[in-house]
């Protein structure tokens, strides 16, 4: 009797073992829905200039270097600044009226979307005002 139970569970694994899919979504192929890692300074058209200039600190941003994405003319409408740890970013970005300034916590996330983010959500995505 026991060897004919255990040829039933067996079987019955063996069953269950065969019709489950495979074809399911596994780690290696997992899709995430990441928020955006860089921080972006928009800058009004009217404060744009050639002689505007990023300088970010701070253990979040220290020794990043501002890229700018979107030109307008000699200037730049939004830089990109990509962090390099945890901890505080200080950005100044200097314009012809006076000197802008904000700090953004970056903090590292593990898991799907690993990586280095503005914390909170939507830090990331900052503009720039005319007020001094």
């Amino acid at each position: 009797m026991k060897r004919a139970g255990s040829s039933v569970v067996a079987s019955v694994t063996a069953v269950l073992i065969s019709i489950i899919p495979t074809s399911g979504c596994t780690v290696a192929n997992a899709q995430c829905d990441c928020a955006a890692p860089n921080i972006s300074l928009h800058v009004p058209s009217t404060l744009v200039q050639p002689s505007n200039t990023l300088v970010a600190s701070g253990a979040g941003c220290q020794g990043a270097t501002a890229t700018c994405t979107q030109k307008s003319g000699n200037g730049c409408l939004t830089f990109s600044i990509a962090p390099i740890a945890s901890g505080n970013c200080h950005i100044d970005l200097t314009l012809p009226t006076h000197t802008f300034t904000t700090d953004i916590m970056i903090k590292r996330a593990s898991g799907c979307c690993a990586g280095l983010y503005p914390d909170p959500v939507g830090a990331g995505e900052v503009q720039v005002t005319s007020l001094r």
